[in-house]
């Protein structure tokens, strides 16, 4: 049957092709690349996979070239990708040695600010006026599992209120027992050690509130000024906390609402991952009054160790990177 149309235009053209060709080899390496062209067309009508198409198309590719020329391709891309290999394990290292430079650099810069700011601060009788104010409200934020309440008593007209986020998983599915209740792997059960301190201390004024931290800006339902102090410990290493892009400034600016124009916040945490950028602290409208490091201040952090210790299932052995940290708002 004699081939009419566009079938028999493209039989002719492919003939005169041929025809061009004397040389054996060429007419072989023209029907290799045909071949290869329909093999393409099929790829695309049967494999869905963009990846698995070039992958079939590579395979063809390397297996029409001769043993030598394969093995010296395959040497070559080995090669491209040990050197890709090592320019990113270079840019990787350059990245970690520049973020290990900036929290250098930012612990530096904290220590030195606090210790430029009001040196003049008394230690002794600001603790020794805090124990004995009469009224006294405390409030602590993310007191975790071990409140400061537990191990400091308060006076019959003294409060203290704890309030914690629910950041953390680990502090609500009960697995393992710290401090003598059941708790979590690393955690604790809230509701146990509330329930322990009402039962075993009726009579304080001791309360709990929690916020969702999660689905909002870190704000608890307390009103402005409710405290004479506020009490951090251990929070802002906390990964969700320094991990989010404004946890550290929400907690930070919650205590600064929380607490009194004459009132002071206290922060105990590890210098690193507890460190708080300095310009917060001007934003929100805080000065330091005291700062003690364990590394060069031992006589004066053992004091607020005193008065702030909790037997924390995260605390370890006091080392060079724990401090301790009073402010108070600025005034206009």
């Amino acid at each position: 049957m004699k081939k009419t149309g566009a079938k028999a235009r493209e039989s002719i053209r492919r003939s005169r092709v041929f025809d061009r060709l004397a040389d054996p080899e060429q007419r072989k390496v023209l029907g290799r690349k045909t071949l290869s062209a329909l093999q393409d067309s099929i790829d695309v009508v049967l494999i869905a996979s963009p990846r698995e198409r070039v992958q079939r198309k590579d395979e063809r590719y390397l297996a029409s070239l001769s043993p030598e020329a394969r093995q010296a391709e395959l040497q070559k891309r080995e090669q491209e990708q040990e050197t890709a290999r090592r320019k990113r394990a270079a840019e990787f290292a350059r990245m970690v040695a520049s973020r290990h430079a900036a929290e250098e650099k930012a612990r530096e810069d904290y220590i030195r600010h606090m210790r430029e700011n009001n040196p003049s601060f008394d230690l002794r009788s600001w603790l020794d006026e805090r124990k004995h104010m009469p009224k006294r409200v405390t409030v602590e934020l993310g007191y975790g599992g071990q409140p400061l309440v537990m191990q400091h008593p308060i006076g019959p007209e003294q409060a203290y209120i704890g309030v914690e986020a629910n950041l953390n998983p680990y502090y609500t599915d009960p697995q393992v027992s710290v401090a003598g209740f059941t708790g979590p792997i690393g955690g604790y059960d809230k509701k146990g050690i509330q329930a322990h301190l009402r039962s075993q201390r009726p009579e304080d004024n001791i309360f709990f509130i929690d916020i969702d931290a999660k689905h909002s800006d870190g704000r608890s339902v307390l009103p402005d000024g409710a405290a004479d102090e506020v009490y951090i410990n251990n929070v802002f290493d906390d990964p969700i906390i320094h991990g989010s892009s404004n946890g550290t400034y929400n907690l930070l600016a919650e205590a600064a609402r929380l607490v009194t124009n004459e009132g002071k916040i206290i922060i105990a945490d590890e210098l690193g991952e507890g460190t708080i950028p300095m310009n917060y602290f001007e934003k929100i409208g805080l000065k330091a009054d005291a700062f003690y490091a364990f590394s060069d201040s031992p006589e004066e952090w053992r004091m607020m160790e005193e008065d702030f210790y909790t037997l924390s299932p995260w605390n370890s052995p006091a080392n060079d990177g724990y401090y301790y940290a009073v402010f108070s708002k600025a005034q206009p």
